[in-house]
């Protein structure tokens, strides 16, 4: 099991509690860190401080801040664990100094600190987030790292200017749009913040209509208005789209969308294979577990996709 280098921590409780959450991934590994996320969500609502985090090294130059009690993040300390490799992949082989980088959904910005690696102007690099407590994490993160990347709070939709609820999730920095499930939430998890759209935060950034641009969209069910704000920007010869589509959605909704109303190819995409041009069908056999959500990529209806 081989350990992030610590930059530091938050206190003497941190460095102890991830002592112990190092120990435990010494037996996790061989199942590739799965109990993690359930003993840091113990140990951070029982004998330790929630708000304990530690700063760890983060691909080449960077560190990322995550919250030791996050059962999704807190797998991060360990250098072992990849997170979405087969979007680390698209981002690697694509993603060039010139492109625009648009991370929407971006939670704490793992990805966003990812581009920033490349892209050394942080205007050309979208940040957006809509939960209050994750975006203070994400703000934490942009500090740390000397802001590479402009951040924004905002709930991505169809239209700019507009309000819209959702409900933040228990343990883990992350938000669904109300109404895009029957669960029962209580007052406590709902918030309201204003909505942006793809094309507002497009006409914010200076560059010209031959810009390539790179788009990682993870909205929490709310993929379609989000692409449905986005005809102008869907107009561009050279645009790359990293979206979800979660596996408890057989129909394929999203997807559907982006083949049959905005007539983009989609690609199955893994860590290590090459990718693969999918029809609703063959995206559909690929969903296999209900409860994860699962990542393709979209180009405009001919355009080649590769990866390195």
């Amino acid at each position: 099991m081989s350990a992030r280098p610590i930059q530091s921590y938050s206190s003497l409780g941190a460095r102890f509690e991830t002592w112990l959450l190092w120990l435990a991934g010494v037996f996790l590994r061989r199942y590739s860190f799965r109990g993690i996320g359930t003993l840091s969500r113990y140990l951070g609502r029982g004998p330790f401080d929630i708000k304990n985090h530690v700063v760890v090294r983060l691909f080449h130059k960077s560190r990322i801040n995550i919250d030791l009690g996050d059962y999704y993040w807190s797998r991060l300390l360990f250098a072992d664990f990849e997170y979405e490799p087969e979007v680390a992949r698209v981002i690697a082989s694509h993603l060039k100094p010139n492109w625009i980088f648009l991370d929407l959904g971006a939670n704490i910005g793992y990805w966003s600190i990812c581009a920033s690696e490349t892209i050394e102007d942080p205007k050309r690099i979208v940040t957006v987030e809509a939960g209050s407590v994750t975006f203070e994490r994400l703000c934490r993160n942009a500090v740390v790292n000397g802001d590479p990347f402009t951040v924004i709070r905002a709930a991505i939709a169809e239209r700019a200017g507009e309000t819209v609820t959702f409900v933040t999730e228990g343990g883990h920095a992350g938000a669904r749009v109300a109404g895009t499930d029957d669960q029962l939430i209580t007052d406590q998890e709902i918030e309201t913040v204003e909505t942006s759209s793809i094309d507002t935060l497009m006409a914010g950034i200076q560059t010209d209509e031959q810009t390539p641009v790179l788009i990682k969209l993870d909205v929490e069910g709310a993929e379609i208005p989000a692409l449905m704000g986005a005809s102008k920007t869907l107009q561009r010869p050279h645009i790359v789209i990293i979206y979800e589509d979660h596996g408890a959605d057989k129909h394929c909704k999203v997807s559907r969308h982006v083949i049959e109303n905005l007539g983009f190819d989609v690609y199955l995409i893994d860590a290590d294979g090459p990718p693969t041009k999918a029809s609703l069908d063959v995206i559909a056999a690929s969903k296999t577990d209900p409860l994860n959500g699962y990542n393709y990529v979209a180009v405009p209806s001919g355009m080649p996709f590769t990866l390195d």
